[in-house]
């Protein structure tokens, strides 16, 4: 049974870490081996692209700092705001969500399973809305159609 389960984990581990694979992949390819009609999967060392073979090369690594059309600053402008962004945004929710369990935890508060209780249920229902507006396409103008779930 216990090898069943392992074989079960490292099975799921598999398919779970496709999609990172193949983003490595890609990114290893030329231009013209991604975008090709006849898939090319593997990384070829012999520099041969032939069949579903592709020579692996490190352009695309070497031209993150070039600036393209239409972006005002290179790719590491980018990353390095989403990374403080995500940092401070996670940071912010960590020390008031550790200060609002506290208070909830330690003070009796009127109606405190209550606000408990709403809060939990509009997280849920943020998750649904925005799994079906996803499935749907419509992601994109969740904010401007349905406002009050941005801020909860």
């Amino acid at each position: 049974m216990k090898a069943l389960r392992w074989l079960f984990v490292a099975g799921y581990l598999g398919v779970a870490s496709m999609p990172l694979v193949w983003l490595v992949l890609t990114s290893l390819k030329d231009k013209a081996a991604s975008i090709s009609i006849q898939p090319k999967l593997f990384p070829s060392m012999s520099g041969a692209g032939e069949g579903v073979w592709f020579a692996p090369t490190l352009e695309a690594y070497r031209q993150l700092n070039q600036t393209y059309a239409g972006a005002a600053q290179p790719f590491a402008h980018y990353l390095w705001n989403s990374i403080l962004i995500g940092c401070c945004s996670t940071l912010c929710a960590v020390v008031l969500g550790t200060a609002c369990a506290y208070g909830f935890s330690r003070f009796r508060i009127g109606g405190a399973r209550d606000w408990l209780f709403f809060k939990s249920c509009f997280k849920t229902l943020k998750a649904q809305v925005c799994a079906a507006d996803e499935h749907n396409g419509n992601l994109h103008n969740q904010k401007e159609r349905i406002p009050w779930l941005v801020h909860w």
